[in-house]
């Protein structure tokens, strides 16, 4: 008779795919899976608002923006249509861009007020 040897545990083929050989395992792998799966969507959803909290600053941005150039045209179309040719805008007019002192307006002002009573 031939004698029987033993063949060792590691030689032994285990088919990888198969969880059966190992109990426990295809619940943990599972799990953990799972466990990834939920911090990427997390970490996605965190991404997400992110996102949408920069756009909508953003948004509130270019509306404040959009109610200063309102105002502003609003004002530069009140001055055309109230035009007054009072003695400070004529004087304004003329020192426009230039500068010189309080005495130099104020002597203006007094002139226009003048001419304005004159005629």
């Amino acid at each position: 008779m031939t004698p029987v040897v033993p063949t060792p545990l590691g030689d032994t083929p285990i088919s990888h795919n198969s969880n059966a050989a190992m109990p426990g395992t295809s619940r943990t792998l599972g799990h953990f899976q799972l466990r990834l799966c939920e911090k990427k969507m997390r970490k996605d959803r965190i991404k997400a608002y992110r996102t949408i909290e920069k756009l909508n600053k953003k948004v509130s941005e270019q509306a404040e923006l959009i109610e200063k150039y309102k105002k502003a045209l609003n004002r530069q179309k009140y001055k055309l249509e109230h035009n007054k040719n009072t003695p400070r805008s004529k004087m304004q007019c003329n020192l426009a861009g230039s500068h010189v002192s309080h005495k130099v307006r104020r002597t203006l002002l007094f002139h226009n007020a003048l001419k304005k009573l004159k005629k």
